[in-house]
């Protein structure tokens, strides 16, 4: 998804889908909490807004706080036209340790994300 500041109002949309567009980007890059994003979406729905009554309903509208964020990521990420990240068992270094140590690195490889960019580009 796009930051706000990356694009005019007008790439994000018709008007119906820009709140929900917004405020999910606005998760998405950790400006606002998973809290925050649930509170935003109901309120909007209580207003009438168009286009966001699933997102208000994520985690049982809110009751299911400490695995909100995890289900707003899942719900917001379906639709994503970006692959899924290879995860590799590397050696690394920990430097409070001073010892070598096993961890879990994803990665993107290059073709896929410029077929996904190509993909997305094709669809606006």
């Amino acid at each position: 998804m796009y930051g706000k500041r990356a694009l005019p109002c007008e790439d994000l949309g018709p008007p119906e889908q820009r709140l929900r567009r917004n405020v999910a980007n606005m998760f998405l890059a950790s400006e606002i909490s998973s809290a925050r994003t649930q509170s935003v979406f109901e309120d909007a729905t209580a207003a009438g807004a168009q286009g966001v009554a699933d997102l208000a309903k994520v985690g049982q509208n809110g009751r299911l706080g400490k695995n909100l964020c995890r289900d707003f990521k899942r719900k917001l990420l379906k639709e994503s036209n970006w692959p899924r990240p290879y995860v590799a068992r590397v050696r690394t270094w920990n430097a409070k340790s001073n010892q070598e140590e096993q961890r879990d690195v994803a990665v993107l490889l290059p073709h896929e994300i410029i077929f996904a960019m190509i993909q997305d580009h094709s669809h606006g």
